[in-house]
């Protein structure tokens, strides 16, 4: 030849080989960070559904007439006014819109069915609860192990447990009970 260099056939093959290596492996760990920001994205977004749920609650409640708190105790069949200290895991109610006069202006109207939270088994079998207002029916938290509803004097704490159980949500800070407590009007 005449003193350049080149490259030989072999040493463009092994570089193309080393380069293919190369690329494969940064494909397969961008492949799985997008996997990881999926599933990171898919939790936060199941963590802010259900602390939307859980603040229509707490707006929905604070408006709730004391007097119109009724539950079924555990065990029970009727339901029975809210009684204080007493641990129930249904809720129904109706919310205070206006007063006139002594009387307040309750909703729905009292010939209708009260509002009502409570636990539901969801069709994949975990427990949901529910917040039940005429048809407008919203599933509040899903994959959950209970829900506690205790009134103390015009105070009512709400309880939520998660169980976890769903591995497509992992969210550690679930490990405690959602406490919602809220003051309620007392006409």
């Amino acid at each position: 030849m005449n003193g350049s260099r080149a490259f030989t056939l072999a040493e463009a093959t092994l570089s193309t080989a080393i380069f293919g290596v190369l690329l494969a492996g940064v494909t397969a760990i961008t492949g799985g960070a997008m996997g990881s920001m999926k599933a990171s994205s898919d939790a936060s977004e199941e963590v802010a559904k259900t602390t939307r749920s859980e603040n229509s609650i707490h707006s929905v409640l604070l408006s709730a007439s004391l007097s119109s708190l009724t539950a079924i105790p555990p065990g029970g069949r009727l339901a029975e006014p809210l009684q204080e200290d007493v641990v129930y895991n249904n809720l129904s109610f109706r919310r205070v819109v206006g007063i006139e006069g002594d009387k307040a202006d309750v909703e729905p109207d009292v010939d209708l069915p009260p509002y009502s939270l409570f636990l539901e088994t969801a069709e994949d079998g975990t427990l949901q609860v529910v917040l039940d207002m005429d048809e407008n029916r919203v599933v509040v938290a899903s994959v959950v192990s209970g829900l506690t509803i205790v009134r103390n004097r015009s105070t009512l704490a709400i309880d939520i447990s998660y169980s976890g159980t769903d591995s497509s949500y992992n969210d550690s800070s679930r490990s405690q009970p959602t406490r919602l407590e809220m003051v309620l009007r007392t006409p």
